[in-house]
Order: structure tokens, then C-alpha cells, then sequence
């Protein structure tokens, strides 16, 4: 006598066991793709935050610089000067290493904005919150009118060796990621090698 084996359909376990193991194939793949979305965030505003604080090195290089130009015959002296408004020619106030400074572009130039109190706070909000500018199809980040681009940009200086001729110059940008306040800084040794 021979038996025929009756294999119509799946049992209810296979059934069960197949999509389980679908389901937990889809999570798997929901949750890297939840955490690679997460890590280019993180890693797109990191590089934000690289190139505003080297814009600020590179902004206080171009003052010093423009300074020379402008005070040739005081160069020794004015390379580090923060305000020229009143003449041009004469300036008004140079670097104060115990005051934190923002950058700004006006005019077509980089300034210095001395600013003797304040810290930079994120989570406050403060004068040191950069916004985003339109300017034709441009972007830009200012500290003036525009929208919270949620970073914030502050700008020390510190003598070196006692000397007028030396200082370090750090550029600290801070943000906030999930009510955590990331920060990057960047320092660079600025002289007055043309004095």
C-alpha cells in the first residue's frame, strides 16, 4: 500500500515564521536607514560649523591685511584695528584680548563688532546668533536681519608672549542637536609681519 503525502498549503508556523522574519528584515532596514539620515545631519551641520569658524579666521585675516592698506604709515601699530568710522584714516579702537567680537559682512568688507559681555548660549539665544540672509540667490550668514540658522559664532583674541606683533585668534561656533549644544573650534596665530 503506498501513502500519497498531502502537501496542499503551509502550516500556520511556516506562516507565522515567514513573515517574522520579514518583519524583522524591515525594521533592520528602517532602523540603518533612520541612523545613516541621523549621522548626515549631524555630519552636514559639523561641516557647517568647520567652515563659519574658518570664516572667521579668514575674516580677521582680511581685516588685518585691509588695515594695512589703509594705515600705511601706522600699520605697526593699527594692523589690529576694529573701528575706522569716523575717519578712515585715524583708528578709533584696536583688539581688546578681554572681549569676545562677532564677525560681520557690510559694505562689501568683513568687521569686527567688539562685544564686551556675553558668552555664546545657544540655548538662550543671543548677539552672537548667526542668521541666514538672502542676497540674490545667495545665502549668507550674518548677524544682522535674516533667519535663525540655528548657529552662533564668536570671536577671541589672545596675546601671545606679551607681544602687539602676536595673537591667537579662535573662532568658536556653537549649535544645538537634540537639546545638545555642540561646539567647533579653531585657532590660528595672526602677526604683524609687514609692520
Amino acid at each position: 500500500m503506498i501513502y500519497k503525502l498531502n502537501k496542499k498549503g503551509e502550516t500556520l508556523i511556516e506562516v507565522i515564521t515567514a513573515l517574522t522574519s520579514l518583519v524583522l528584515a524591515g525594521v533592520a532596514a528602517v532602523t540603518v536607514i533612520i541612523s545613516m539620515m541621523q549621522s548626515n545631519a549631524i555630519s552636514k551641520e559639523y561641516l557647517i560649523a568647520q567652515n563659519l569658524a574658518r570664516e572667521g579666521i579668514e575674516g580677521v585675516i582680511t581685516i588685518r591685511n585691509t588695515n594695512w592698506l589703509r594705515f600705511p604709515s601706522t600699520k605697526s601699530t593699527d594692523w589690529l584695528c576694529v573701528s575706522a568710522n569716523l575717519n578712515p584714516l585715524n583708528c578709533a579702537a584696536r583688539v581688546n584680548i578681554s572681549n569676545n567680537y562677532r564677525l560681520n559682512y557690510k559694505n562689501n568688507e568683513f568687521i569686527l563688532e567688539e562685544k564686551v559681555s556675553g558668552t555664546i548660549a545657544p540655548e538662550t539665544g543671543n548677539i552672537f546668533q548667526l542668521n541666514l540672509y538672502v542676497q540674490g540667490s545667495t545665502l549668507l550668514y550674518t548677524h544682522e536681519s535674516g533667519e535663525n540658522s540655528g548657529f552662533y559664532r564668536m570671536i577671541k583674541f589672545e596675546q601671545i608672549d606679551g607681544s602687539t606683533d602676536k595673537y591667537k585668534v579662535t573662532a568658536t561656533v556653537q549649535w544645538m542637536n537634540r537639546s545638545k549644544v555642540n561646539e567647533y573650534k579653531l585657532s590660528s596665530i595672526i602677526t604683524n609681519y609687514a609692520k
